[in-house]
């Protein structure tokens, strides 16, 4: 239209003023009434240039909004809007419809509804609501619909309809659809993640127990066993703290896939949780029937796992529940199983083990036992015996090891009665921190009041070495009672340091660091090997009491216990022998040039008034 330039406007206008001049000139009016026609000619002409400049402007304005509208259509993130007419026809077709559904704008304009994103399945349907929008207007609610792209992918979206003309010859809908695919897919990860375990895809702890559930209903209603193992990888935390945990990870993929292959695909196979996994045999005859199935289990382990670039052996124990008989729920029938897998662990590991009532029996003593620890921790029963270290020589005591007790009742515990349920409740950490805060006054009342190089020796199990807190607490005690933390000797047993050395090996060089001694407990009882003197940053060993025991009589400890002090003298490391009871024993040591050890032949273990009164003696 001509009028949609401006240009052309102004040159309409000027053209109307010459013509009116010309019209007046030619015209036979006077002078007046020529000027009152000009006059009313501008006038009209100017009121007819602004009706038709704001008309301009208006045409200009709803042009703008249009192509503001067709490019926010256009942009919407994941929201198709494609138009129909009364044939059911496409008349338009945005760009996320493109991106959605595959088809450009030319190829999908002209194209039914029916034949264009339809699938078979819904074609009727959707054919029949369409029909009565059109005809009956009766709106379609909006709902999540499965479409079909151009390669006939399935595509599901929340679509609603929008119908335009309506009451009319020419009706139109619209349908605004919103992609649902990624939402879909976020959904399906996360009912995955709630029903299975992300790293090794097996059942997890709460899907696990659900089928577990499932399984004693079924079995209650039709009368059947089945069997519930609770299976354990043993020594797991040493590869994992060793190895580092992107190599447990890869272990306990390795495990979950071993297993499935050697189970029976209807099986129920769960990570329980970090390295427990249980598994659900049903229907079985006897109990005996699965004895197989735990062979084949145990068999996946005689060959290392190849994890990359590293090789891991691992082994497993197993405990078996079997329903009715061991449990009739869910939690008696785990607890029954974990006990039983504990039992396969006392007894060597790497194999498995049917639960009794005997075993129920100990594990209920067990659990009161650390009832009465954590009640004994809260009421101060313990308390600490000390055994004198002497100088073999001069037999003056130069120091004492820490030796804890514990008082219940009446009735006194020794360290062996108790640590082990310490060590697996975590209570080791209250009671070795008692222990060490108690050491360490002593350690500083003998110095002030005996000698001022008096030392003590205090036991750490290797399970408390690996607290994350421990040096920061050890070195508060340290300086609360004012110790050179050479008078501290720690203690670790031979057992314990070959079991755990990687993971407590920078702990044993820090202490080493800043002054205080290392000994090596129980030395000789088979575990070590010589080379662990040289590789650790020890002070002292501690040459365990059953070499001297017989040593006149017995020509091979005597060798052995040559051969150590001599090796100890060589690597310049201080031996100490324990359980010194005849003088024919020390004459021995002596001769082989020990000059420091411990036992009755000095002293039994004593309590602070008598370590005070033996050394002021």
């Amino acid at each position: 239209m001509i009028f949609k330039n401006k240009y052309y406007l102004k040159v309409i206008f000027i053209m109307i003023i010459v013509l009116w001049i010309i019209i007046i000139f030619f015209l036979e009016y006077s002078s007046y009434k020529c000027f009152l026609l000009l006059v009313l000619a501008m006038v009209f002409s100017f009121v007819t240039y602004f009706e038709i400049d704001k008309n301009l402007k208006l045409i200009e304005k709803l042009k703008e909004n249009k192509d503001r509208f067709q490019n926010l259509i256009n942009s919407l993130p994941n929201i198709a809007i494609h138009g129909y007419n009364k044939d059911k026809e496409v008349i338009f077709w945005n760009e996320t419809s493109q991106k959605i559904y595959g088809y450009s704008k030319e190829d999908a304009l002209g194209k039914k509804f029916e034949k264009l994103i339809i699938g078979k399945d819904e074609k009727n349907s959707r054919t029949s609501e369409i029909k009565n929008l059109l005809e009956k207007n009766i709106l379609i609610p909006p709902k999540e619909i499965i479409y079909k792209d151009r390669c006939d992918k399935i595509i599901p979206v929340y679509s609603s309809f929008v119908l335009l003309k309506s009451n009319t010859n020419s009706p139109e809908f619209f349908c605004v659809d919103v992609d649902l695919v990624e939402r879909k897919k976020t959904e399906s990860k996360l009912e995955f993640l709630a029903s299975y375990d992300p790293l090794t895809g097996l059942l997890n702890k709460s899907s696990i127990s659900k089928k577990l559930d499932q399984i004693i209903n079924k079995s209650r209603r039709f009368k059947h066993k089945f069997a519930q193992m609770f299976i354990d990888l043993d020594n797991f935390k040493i590869i994992n703290d060793t190895m580092g945990h992107h190599v447990g990870d890869l272990l306990l993929k390795e495990v979950s896939l071993s297993i499935q292959n050697v189970v029976r695909n209807y099986d129920k196979l769960g990570r329980f949780g970090g390295d427990e996994f249980i598994l659900i045999v049903e229907n079985i005859e006897e109990s005996e029937s699965i004895v197989p199935i735990c062979q084949k289990i145990v068999s996946i382990f005689e060959t290392p796992f190849k994890l990359g670039n590293y090789e891991a052996y691992v082994t497993a124990s197993i405990g078996i529940s079997i329903y009715p008989e061991n449990g009739k729920n869910r939690e008696t029938l785990l607890k029954n199983s974990d006990i039983a897998m504990y039992r396969a662990k006392q007894d060597g590991k790497n194999r498995y083990q049917f639960f009794t009532k005997e075993m129920n029996s100990k594990i209920q003593k067990r659990v009161e036992l650390e009832q009465k620890l954590r009640a004994g921790l809260k009421n101060g029963e313990f308390f600490l015996n000390y055994q004198p270290q002497v100088n073999l020589e001069t037999k003056k005591i130069i120091g004492a090891e820490a030796l804890v007790r514990w008082k219940h009742n009446g009735e006194i515990f020794y360290p062996k009665q108790f640590l082990d349920i310490a060590k697996e409740t975590g209570l080791i950490v209250p009671i070795s921190e008692f222990v060490f805060e108690e050491a360490c006054k002593v350690c500083q009342l003998l110095q002030n009041s005996y000698d001022k190089n008096f030392f003590i020796s205090i036991n750490l199990p290797s399970i408390y070495l690996k607290n994350q807190n421990l040096n920061e607490v050890i070195f508060e005690i340290i300086k609360k009672y004012h110790l050179n933390p050479n008078s501290l000797e720690i203690e670790i047993s031979e057992k314990d340091l070959m079991e755990d050395y990687q993971s407590i090996k920078k702990t044993l060089q820090e202490f080493k660091a800043q002054g205080i001694k290392i000994a090596v407990d129980d030395y000789g009882t088979g575990y070590s090997s010589l080379n662990f003197l040289k590789e650790f940053p020890i002070d002292k060993t501690k040459i365990d009491k059953i070499l001297i025991k017989e040593i006149e009589d017995d020509e091979v400890n005597r060798s052995l216990l040559s051969a150590i002090i001599s090796l100890c003298k060589k690597l310049k490391i201080t031996a100490s022998i324990e359980g010194i009871e005849r003088e024919s024993q020390l004459e021995f040591i002596k001769q082989k040039g020990c000059n420091m050890g411990q036992g009755y032949l000095f002293s039994k273990a004593l309590n602070l008034s008598g370590l005070k009164a033996k050394c002021l003696l």
